[in-house]
């Protein structure tokens, strides 16, 4: 008898609550470089890393296809209500990999352009210091067993469609951890009626 392969829909996640001085430091540094947008972040911890580690074993090992596993999976879907995503939609992301030292520096330079508005931010050295200890504080100490995707463009309701969409998966392969970050911004002096913040 041929034993089943475990498959990326036996993978369950859990969204835990996360709040700190760092991340909510990001946030405020964000509110004023995307100033009619916002960002969203969310933990998810897998709750049986067993199962997960024989995903990983029984299937290639991409970044990106197990960024789409998590996306897709029903359990981080119904945790995610804020980005109010289309019933049936599959996320089919094209994700670029970096790494969460290169990120911090991604981070920075988009807080120092700003968001639609063209918002400069204070000078370099804050937003770097800002927006390393914001990664340190996703990764901890795992800045080399961690690993970052990225993408542009609106995969959800949460998003403006702008071209200041964007998404970041991460990955803490000792943890067995995801998090996900989105901002987004509009260039529009004078937001929809429906118009709520994006901050969450």
């Amino acid at each position: 008898m041929v034993e089943r392969k475990t498959r990326w829909e036996d993978v369950e996640y859990k969204r835990v609550s996360v709040s700190s001085p760092a991340i909510e430091e990001f946030f405020e540094c964000v509110d004023e470089s995307y100033c009619s947008g916002g960002a969203f972040l969310a933990r998810f911890d897998v709750t049986d890393p067993k199962v997960f580690s024989q995903a990983l074993h029984d299937n290639y090992f991409d970044l990106n296809e197990i960024a789409h596993a998590f996306l897709n999976a029903p359990s981080a879907r119904a945790a995610l209500p804020e980005l109010n995503i289309k019933p049936g939609f599959e996320v089919d992301l094209f994700l670029e990999e970096s790494t969460p030292l290169a990120w911090e520096g991604t981070l920075a330079h988009m807080l120092l352009i700003g968001g639609a508005d063209g918002q400069l931010f204070e000078t370099v050295d804050y937003a770097r210091r800002v927006c390393h200890a914001f990664v340190q504080e996703l990764v901890g100490t795992n800045w080399l067993h961690s690993y970052v995707g990225y993408d542009s463009g609106k995969w959800a309701g949460w998003f403006w469609g702008e071209e200041w969409d964007e998404t970041f998966v991460v990955y803490d392969r000792d943890q067995v951890r995801f998090w996900l970050l989105c901002l987004t911004d509009m260039l529009d002096d004078d937001p929809p009626d429906d118009w709520v913040s994006r901050n969450g």
